[in-house]
């Protein structure tokens, strides 16, 4: 048995696993986006959501979008590139839904069956 033992032991001091993140681009600094612009989301008439545009002055294709249900909370972003993520209770990273055009990604993230007409917001 002692043989069985040690093979055992060298065995699972062997499976180490490690994961490592980084940046991609790790010389990049970071860039500060701001509040650009509020639209509200209607669907025949009554306020669904808002969408809040976040830009930076030193890069014109710096722009996203963070994607509100009608409580203002953040429910999921549409990014420079399309691209829609969407906020997922008990997960640290957002989840890549779908790609497209803004108004789809704010269909996909409030659950809309219809494109919803988006306009500039006149309380904000």
């Amino acid at each position: 048995m002692g043989l069985a033992s040690a093979l055992l032991a060298a065995l699972l001091q062997g499976c180490i696993v490690t994961e490592r993140e980084s940046p991609s681009d790790p010389g990049g600094a970071a860039v500060h986006r701001s509040l650009s612009a509020v639209y509200d989301v209607r669907l025949d008439g009554a306020v669904v959501g808002h969408v809040h545009e976040y830009g930076s002055a030193t890069s014109p294709q710096g722009h996203y979008y963070s994607v509100r249900n009608r409580w203002d909370q953040e429910v999921g972003m549409v990014d420079e590139r399309g691209r829609f993520w969407a906020h997922r209770p008990h997960r640290d990273t957002p989840e890549h839904i779908g790609s497209g055009t803004l108004e789809e990604g704010v269909m996909r993230l409030l659950g809309l069956e219809r494109a919803p007409d988006i306009a500039a917001s006149r309380g904000r």
